[in-house]
């Protein structure tokens, strides 16, 4: 009875390490996706408006309303970026967290 117990303990740590690798890959495959397509996004941009600089003292939305809205989308595109990073790092966090509140429970 013992060995069977800990064959299953075996097999659903194997399985939780698998769900584990596939999640991180997943996270890095979005995350370089996230990263391309800010990239591609930016060099649109700039074939679109060639490579110039306005010195202008004040007003920066002026700016950007001047040249279209391709400013406000590549900094969409940045916040985006930025939100899904901080939310990984997050989950990531609120995982551990509840992993090791329950070996304590576990423990206890």
């Amino acid at each position: 009875m013992d060995n069977t117990e800990r064959r299953v303990k075996l097999v659903k740590r194997q399985i939780r390490k698998r769900q584990r690798r596939q999640a991180k890959c997943c996270i890095c495959g979005l995350s370089v996706l996230c990263v391309l397509l800010s990239f591609f996004l930016s060099a649109v941009i700039e074939k679109k408006n060639g490579h110039m600089q306005v010195y202008v003292s004040g007003m920066y939305g002026s700016v950007l309303l001047r040249e279209g809205a391709g400013g406000y989308v590549l900094l969409a595109v940045a916040a985006f970026t930025v939100a899904v990073i901080i939310t990984t790092v997050y989950v990531r966090y609120r995982k551990k967290r509840q992993k090791k509140w329950r070996k304590e429970m576990s423990d206890a």
